[in-house]
């Protein structure tokens, strides 16, 4: 079965080691879903032919086996790209997948993320099966387009591209992954990357899960020197809504520590997980959001916004979603001491049918 994992995140610091570092644990949080592969899409600065200077881009790395196979292939990338992994970055978007091969072998080529073109204008993950990809690829070949894969997905980043490139004027990212998504049928999870929309990331979903987790209070400016004041958090909002972000500032959605050494105010930044389940994001928060049939979420400039399409004729809409608290620990999605997944899935299942039958009231 295959898993997704994203992480968003803005007016934070990571460096390209961190930021690689929570994507793979991610995926290993899901590697007991099943697997024959796995991939990353990460931004790092490469300078293209025809540039004076490098910049940021979605490069893809994908490899047959583990993510320990993953791990090494990326550390050897890192050293191929002269990338310095001790670099931050304060605002970035990286999606991650495993793959359980339905659509051609388990090999590099068939594995996620895959690509519009070399150019990677548009990057996609994705779980679920596309039931008329053969028909989309076949419009897609008269129209000129070359296929890599054997897989249902690869026809996702290359309409996403046709469609990018047949429009008068630009249009928002949620708005074309919408009209790329009505064409689709089939079951899907998606996480969407694109080089003509940098520094932004969507996701959407129907008939495949697909959880959002938040993380507020991550302190991105340090306590004024000379201050005896020790940092703290500050209070997440307790809305049980999903926060009206539109119309906040630039520079995202703020939380201040208050009553800091001469008046002084802290900026704090947000970070956001997409997983297939909640096992990928609970380390990181407890507050989630399951999103819905149609649902799409856009995330840039540190703002994320949910929408939802009912029906191919209409636009979306934005629409406000009830964020949950997860009662699951971490050490109840690694196997304790059972020797299989499965045994410990086994003798779980009361406490797990008592759990959803009361988040079910």
């Amino acid at each position: 079965m295959c898993g997704i994992f994203g992480f968003y995140f803005y007016d934070v610091k990571h460096t390209n080691q961190e930021i690689m570092n929570i994507l793979f644990e991610g995926l290993r949080r899901l590697e007991y879903r099943g697997y024959d592969s796995a991939g990353v899409s990460i931004d790092w600065p490469v300078q293209a032919e025809g540039e004076t200077a490098p910049s940021l881009k979605p490069v893809v790395i994908k490899a047959k086996g583990k993510v320990d196979d993953l791990v090494k292939l990326a550390t050897e990338e890192v050293k191929a790209f002269e990338i310095d992994p001790n670099a931050t970055q304060i605002a970035h978007a990286g999606i991650a997948h495993t793959r359980w091969a339905t659509h051609g072998p388990p090999c590099a080529r068939n594995s996620h993320p895959h690509v519009s073109s070399s150019s990677h204008e548009f990057v996609v993950v994705h779980n679920g099966t596309i039931t008329n990809y053969r028909a989309l690829k076949e419009f897609l070949v008269k129209e000129g387009e070359t296929f890599e894969s054997d897989t249902d997905t690869e026809v996702i980043p290359k309409l996403c591209r046709f469609l990018y490139s047949r429009l008068p004027e630009p249009i928002p990212f949620p708005q074309l992954v919408c009209e790329v998504v009505k064409q689709l049928e089939g079951a899907y999870a998606l996480l969407v990357k694109s080089s003509v929309y940098p520094g932004e990331l969507v996701a959407c979903r129907r008939g495949s899960p697909l959880i959002l987790g938040m993380k507020y209070g991550i302190q991105t400016n340090p306590v004024q020197p000379n201050s005896n004041k020790a940092p703290q958090s500050p209070t997440s909002p307790t809305t049980p809504l999903t926060p009206k972000l539109t119309g906040t500032t630039s520079t995202g959605p703020q939380f201040f520590e208050q009553g800091a050494a001469n008046g002084a105010q802290h900026q704090y930044g947000l970070e956001l997980f997409m997983a297939s389940e909640a096992s990928a994001v609970v380390e990181h928060t407890k507050q989630v959001i399951y999103l819905e049939d149609n649902d799409i979420v856009h995330m840039h400039g540190g703002e994320y916004t949910v929408y939802n399409w009912s029906d191919v004729d209409s636009a979306s809409v934005e629409v406000r979603r009830h964020i949950q608290t997860l009662t699951m620990e971490v050490g109840q999605i690694m196997k304790g001491g059972f020797d299989h997944y499965m045994q410990k899935e086994i003798q779980e299942q009361p406490e797990t049918i008592a759990q959803n039958h009361a988040r079910a009231r």
